[in-house]
């Protein structure tokens, strides 16, 4: 079981040559990639996973919307997502 980090990925000794920082548990960026698509790629199949991602966040005790709101910034304050108007 290995720890990811949102900058270098996947903290494995295969992987990397020096220990990276790990932030979080590697299950969280299946979620954040399913919020991700969801913003940037609305699809049907995509809001069913972003749903489905949700529901499965509150079972860990983990508040969805400060995930969203969250993601929402880091992709506002990077210019990566692209308003539609």
């Amino acid at each position: 079981n290995y720890l990811v980090s949102g900058i270098h990925g996947i903290n494995s000794p295969v992987l990397h040559d020096f220990p990276i920082i790990e932030e979080y548990d590697g299950i969280l960026d299946e979620a954040r990639v399913a919020i991700h698509e969801w913003l940037t790629r609305p699809s049907i199949f995509n809001t069913l996973k972003f749903i489905g991602w949700m529901f499965w966040l509150v079972t860990q005790k983990i508040n969805p919307i400060s995930v969203l709101i969250s993601h929402i910034r880091v992709l506002n304050k990077n210019i990566i997502y692209k308003r539609v108007r």
